[in-house]
């Protein structure tokens, strides 16, 4: 590590910076936040502070992905965010992060995530972080700048609790930006779909939304998800479906919810879907609807048993 933040200092114009997969841990990101806070004119005056104060001042993209930092790592983990005024995307998957992550030091990290005032994507996903442990990161989050968010597999069991209700408090604020939310195998159920489309009168930005592999959600809350996407006038261009639970028959108020979403002025763009519970039949009428639609601008591409419909461009 010593080596990198070496390298790291002969690089002021650094944007982007690829960490994934290189076995780093707390100890590592200790030594960079330290030597950045060393950097940044601890000891040091004139213009050799100025020259050493340039390190990650252009960083845009950090990706710490698939490296054991454990909870362990807040404080120093804040500390670099905190040296890089420009990150927009922050990347952190399967760093076997907790509940912990967000009590230890958690002024330093909500300092650190709401002072970042161009992050706007953070991927988060593959941590065991409970919805005690959601709700503390979304109130560190700025409403206000955030536009993708993946919380995907952020629940470590099915006995979940006020998960979705955290996150439409979040949604439901004022100004709220985000537009790409990731729930992918997160144990949700038609109930949680209540919860989430309760923000959708008064927040209209979301529109990308993955429930992928919650295998809970049925038929009716799919339908429910549609209407009330229809009813409010929302333009969610794309909506991830693969691994919910949608089973034969398709009952008339399902299809005539898909339908009345895509013979809408605001129809999902890309919509995808698995066809493990249905029959060939309603396969074919959901594709049947899409093409119906969007005739010549209508794909439709089946991987044995996920199907995904979108719509190509129009020039």
């Amino acid at each position: 590590m010593n080596h990198l933040v070496a390298a790291i200092a002969t690089m002021p114009n650094l944007s982007v910076l690829d960490l994934s997969c290189n076995q780093i841990t707390h100890e590592g990101l200790k030594v960079l936040s330290e030597s950045l806070e060393s950097q940044s004119g601890g000891g040091m005056e004139g213009d050799s502070a100025t020259r050493n104060d340039r390190s990650l001042k252009m960083l845009e993209v950090l990706d710490l992905s698939y490296n054991s930092l454990s909870d362990s790592c807040t404080i120093y983990l804040a500390g670099i965010i905190k040296h890089a005024p420009l990150l927009s995307t922050l990347k952190l998957t399967s760093c076997d992060l907790t509940l912990r992550f967000f009590q230890l030091h958690r002024r330093h990290l909500q300092e650190a995530l709401k002072g970042s005032s161009h992050l706007h994507t953070l991927v988060i996903s593959h941590n065991a972080l409970g919805p005690t442990g959601v709700e503390l990161l979304l109130k560190s989050l700025s409403h206000d700048t955030m536009t993708s968010l993946d919380l995907s597999s952020t629940m470590p069991s099915s006995n979940i609790t006020n998960l979705t209700k955290h996150l439409t408090t979040y949604v439901s604020q004022v100004g709220c930006t985000l537009k790409h939310l990731k729930l992918d195998s997160c144990f949700l159920t038609n109930e949680d779909i209540m919860d989430i489309t309760s923000c959708f009168p008064t927040n209209k930005s979301l529109s990308s939304l993955h429930l992928s592999a919650n295998c809970k959600i049925s038929n009716y809350g799919v339908q429910c998800l549609l209407e009330t996407l229809h009813q409010h006038g929302m333009s969610l261009d794309e909506l991830d479906l693969c691994g919910c639970s949608l089973t034969s028959p398709l009952d008339t108020q399902f299809l005539t919810a898909f339908s009345s979403k895509e013979s809408g002025q605001l129809p999902v763009k890309s919509f995808h879907f698995s066809t493990i519970g249905l029959d060939e039949s309603d396969t074919e009428r959901l594709l049947e609807l899409w093409k119906d639609h969007y005739q010549s601008h209508a794909v439709c591409f089946r991987y044995g048993v996920i199907c995904h419909l979108d719509r190509k461009d129009v020039q």
